[in-house]
C-alpha cells in the first residue's frame, strides 16, 4: 500500500462532501405510505412535543406536516412553527424567519437587536430581495404594540403560555413584528 506524504494529501471531493451533508440522520422517520404516516401522526399527537391544539389529533398533525412540506419545512419543524389561527395555518416566529432568510430571492436582512429596539422605542427590519433596487424596511413601535394590546400588563390571556412570552421579552416581540412587516411588504 502506497503511503501519501503530507504534501500529497488531497481534500475530499465536493461529491463526497455533499453526500455526507445530505445523508439523513440515522433515526429520521420518513413514512413511505399513508398507513405509516397515520401511525406516525397517532404516535406524535399523543406526546408533549406537539402544541395543545394538535394533541390527540392525528389528522391535524398530518395537515401540519403536509403544509410544512409544501413551504419547505421538515416535519418536526412544521409541528413547532405552524399554528392554526381561525382555521388558517400560519407560519410564525423563527420558522417564518428561517423560510424568509433561506429563500433564494432573499439577498440579505438587517435588523436592530432587541435591547437596541427597546432603547429606541421601535424595532426596525430591512429585507433586500434579489432584483429589487431598494430593501423593504419596516418598523414596529412601542406605541403600535400598545395599540395592539401587546405591551404592558402580564400577558395573562386565554393562550397564557404563548402570550406571556411577548410580555417577558418585549424587545423580541418588537423585532418579530418588524420582521413580518418587512418580509410581507
Amino acid at each position: 500500500m502506497d503511503e501519501q506524504k503530507p504534501s500529497e494529501v488531497t481534500k475530499p471531493s465536493r461529491a463526497n462532501t455533499t453526500l455526507a451533508v445530505e445523508k439523513a440522520p440515522m433515526l429520521a422517520l420518513q413514512p413511505r405510505n399513508f398507513e405509516e404516516l397515520w401511525n406516525f401522526a397517532k404516535m406524535i399527537c399523543e406526546t408533549d412535543f406537539v402544541p395543545k391544539a394538535l394533541y390527540g389529533k392525528p389528522g391535524a398533525v398530518i395537515a401540519c406536516i403536509q403544509y410544512g412540506n409544501e413551504v419547505g419545512l421538515p416535519p418536526m419543524t412544521s409541528l413547532r412553527w405552524i399554528a392554526v389561527i381561525n382555521g388558517a395555518p400560519s407560519i410564525w416566529g423563527k420558522g417564518y424567519w428561517m423560510l424568509v432568510k433561506s429563500h433564494p430571492l432573499c439577498e440579505w436582512t438587517k435588523e436592530l437587536a432587541p435591547d437596541e429596539a427597546l432603547a429606541k422605542g421601535y424595532a426596525e427590519c430591512s429585507v433586500k430581495r434579489r432584483g429589487a433596487a431598494e430593501p423593504e424596511t419596516r418598523r414596529f413601535t412601542i406605541e403600535m404594540a400598545k395599540t395592539a394590546g401587546l405591551w404592558g400588563g402580564t400577558g395573562d390571556t386565554q393562550d397564557k403560555k404563548e402570550r406571556s412570552a411577548w410580555f417577558k421579552y418585549p424587545g423580541d416581540m418588537l423585532i418579530y413584528k418588524a420582521r413580518s412587516r418587512a418580509a410581507d411588504a
